[in-house]
């Protein structure tokens, strides 16, 4: 079973994607912002990092620069998932070592668990 851990600071979002993941069939880990997330790495590497950009304290983005996410998980799959819809946000994100981006406003938890199992099979 894989595991996923989702970082978002909505816990309503943060709820119904986990339990839709749930659902699908994952192993959640969930964490509310990036310090969270920072202990959650630490003591359990998952398959699939779900991570939103816009967390008080500190961005997603900040958090993937701050971590060195990428080079520390290389294995790890990070898909990013946000409402920020910007050419040049998802171009640093994506220079930061990000596997995919998303909108989160469009995507439903069925969705969001298709494209993780297509991340895996990569």
């Amino acid at each position: 079973m894989a595991k996923v851990l989702i970082v978002e600071d909505d816990a309503d979002i943060r709820n119904a994607f986990a339990h839709g993941l749930t659902h699908a069939g994952y192993q959640m880990m969930i964490a509310g912002n990036a310090e969270e997330a920072a202990k959650q790495l630490q003591a359990d590497t998952p398959d699939v990092m779900v991570l939103d950009l816009l967390m008080p304290g500190i961005s997603g983005v900040e958090f993937l620069k701050q971590e060195k996410v990428s080079q520390r998980f290389p294995d790890m799959k990070i898909l990013v998932f946000t409402n920020i819809d910007s050419p040049r946000v998802m171009d640093e994100a994506k220079s930061l070592g990000i596997t995919e981006y998303i909108v989160k406003v469009t995507t439903t938890p069925s969705e969001l668990a298709a494209k993780i199992q297509t991340l895996l099979k990569k």
